[in-house]
């Protein structure tokens, strides 16, 4: 890890953000506060990866041909996919980490809508998306993205499959919030 570009780290730190985010909301605020050090600090960095393997390798393990808890791994994938496509997958373009970083900003702002968690839930996602100089919003993206760019047949089926994964994440950490 310690050879990757800059660019490719903070890729990588987009989807342990997200094991933040399923419910484990002590390993999000460690997160927050050691994130932005983990390029130089080998045991910060070790526990971030250690931590992130041990969440997938026990949702995978208790829900191995995905009925169920193991939906939660999608969390922020179903809106980068969406983002992947439209920006197209061109040297340059948004990394998967990136879209996957914001896919989970734009989860959270749409969980926000459907009264599934609060403004400050999504502004803290956002803070510790940004501080790692992940991008927030769809025009961060590149490639010319704009909100209403993405086809709108794509992107409320991208919704539509994002709110049953926020269900899923939900009913399976017994909170309200995703």
């Amino acid at each position: 890890l310690a050879t990757l570009p800059d660019r490719d780290f903070r890729a990588g730190y987009g989807e342990v953000v997200k094991y933040g985010l399923l419910g484990d909301a002590d390993f999000f605020a460690w997160l927050e506060e050691n994130g932005p050090k983990l390029r130089r600090d080998r045991d910060a960095l070790i526990h971030a990866v250690a931590h992130s393997v041990a969440m997938k390798a026990g949702i995978v393990t208790r829900d191995e041909t995905e009925q169920g808890e193991r939906a939660l791994l999608n969390l922020g994938h179903t809106f980068g996919h969406a983002v992947e496509t439209e920006v197209g997958f061109d040297e340059g373009a948004l990394a998967h980490g990136e879209a996957v970083a914001l896919g989970c900003c734009m989860a959270f702002r749409y969980s926000a809508r459907e009264g599934l968690c609060s403004a400050a839930d999504v502004a803290w996602v956002e803070a510790v998306v940004a501080a790692a100089g992940l991008p927030t919003r769809l025009a961060q993206a590149g490639g010319g993205i704009v909100a209403d760019s993405v086809p709108e047949l794509e992107f409320q089926e991208s919704c539509n499959k994002a709110a049953a994964a926020l269900r899923a994440v939900a009913a399976a950490s017994g909170l309200r919030a995703p």
